[in-house]
């Protein structure tokens, strides 16, 4: 069993190679049907000019005025170090890198940018802490400071925060992207409790765990999730939430995913994000990430 484990993993990820995510906009008349825009990607790790970076992923937007931001992490070549970093744009295709930020070793990634009532919050991954933190903006959009603990004790991956009905609920997973956990909260500083029916998944890594800004289209909330049944952000699923109240959930699958892989270049391995916004009455645009592998001497 272990030789054909072995031989599954030098199958999908063979020997001296890495993985290379990039960062692309996609854009559509609703957020469930999208198309790459048409010069993708638009943020690669050789834009970034600070940092000897690795690779780009997990972006994050938000507008302010008339300017876009997108938070992302960039992941340190020839080290497990990460760093949060933001870029700019005008009309949210044309993207130009600015810095990285600095942040006290509590940003790891995923960087869920949001407001709420004329502040701006994040709720980034930082499982190596066994916990879950909301982080204001103290001096948007590089100064951030600890706002409120969620839950601690655990080591959750991706949470993603959702106001609905005058509440808040963060969804996480954990690390093995088997099952996903459910938290509410009366207002952003708690106390946040646990769902009675979390997790709402159980066992299943193709599920799990989650992909992106939980929207609202058309009077119903849709998350994502990443399918990582087969390995790691292959393709991202959407789900349109039916029934989310302090004592039930329930939920439907999109069968039709969200994202998939392209045959060549930046995302021909998988994708696993994906941050949809309304641009105009009639367009939405989303920031997504995806991934290729290439040679790891030739980088």
């Amino acid at each position: 069993m272990k030789k054909i484990i072995l031989a599954l993993k030098v199958k999908l990820f063979p020997p001296k190679t890495k993985m290379e995510f990039s960062i692309g906009i996609y854009t559509g008349k609703n957020p469930l049907e999208m198309a790459p825009y048409k010069r993708n990607p638009v943020l690669t790790r050789e834009d970034v000019t600070d940092i000897n970076a690795a690779y780009i992923a997990d972006p994050f937007m938000i507008k302010i005025k008339d300017l876009w931001y997108m938070f992302f992490e960039v992941r340190h070549k020839g080290s497990y170090s990460l760093s949060l970093a933001y870029a700019t744009s005008n009309d949210g295709f044309n993207w130009e890198y600015q810095k990285s930020i600095p942040t006290k070793n509590w940003f790891q990634s995923y960087p869920y940018v949001f407001e709420h009532r004329g502040d701006y919050y994040m709720v980034p991954e930082n499982y190596p802490s066994k916990s879950i933190k909301i982080f204001k903006a103290k001096k948007f959009p590089e100064e951030w400071e600890e706002f409120s603990l969620v839950v601690k004790g655990r080591r959750f991956v991706d949470p993603s925060i959702v106001k609905y009905n005058g509440k808040w609920g963060i969804f996480a997973s954990n690390t093995d992207n088997k099952d996903l956990y459910l938290f509410y909260a009366d207002n952003l500083r708690g106390p946040w409790k646990e769902h009675p029916m979390s997790p709402i998944i159980r066992n299943d890594n193709s599920l799990a765990r989650p992909g992106g800004r939980i929207i609202e289209y058309e009077n119903s909330l849709y998350r994502f999730s990443q399918d990582c049944s087969n390995y790691y952000g292959e393709r991202v699923f959407g789900f349109k939430i039916k029934k989310l109240t302090e004592t039930e959930y329930e939920e439907e699958k999109i069968e039709k995913p969200i994202l998939e892989k392209g045959l060549l270049g930046w995302n021909s391995k998988g994708m696993h994000t994906f941050d949809a916004h309304k641009l105009n009455k009639n367009q939405w645009i989303a920031a997504v990430d995806g991934y290729e592998i290439k040679n790891a001497n030739n980088r």
